[in-house]
């Protein structure tokens, strides 16, 4: 995850703070409102959601480096046995 993706991760996780406070508040003052109840419940639903993504793209980042780091190991890998080879063909001039 990038410097831009974890401001952006704040600004949400900070608004999303202010609303769920907010609609706590207002769940005090009116327990038994059924519209209210139900606003929080699809908000936490969407919040619920919003951290799978989150999660999902963290852990697509970390396959995405773990291939990357496995390919360049292979790469190395690849370039020290032509050099061998190499070396070999050489030595049997």
């Amino acid at each position: 995850m990038n410097a831009i993706e974890n401001i952006h991760n704040l600004e949400y996780l900070s608004n999303s703070i202010v609303v769920l406070e907010k609609l706590k508040e207002w769940q005090k003052a009116r327990p038994d409102n059924k519209d209210l109840n139900n606003l929080i419940t699809k908000y936490l639903d969407i919040t619920f959601y919003i951290v799978r993504l989150q999660q999902d793209a963290m852990a697509k980042d970390m396959m995405i480096s773990k291939f990357r780091f496995e390919r360049n190991k292979a790469r190395l890998e690849l370039q020290e046995l032509k050099d061998q080879y190499e070396h070999l063909k050489k030595l049997e001039l």
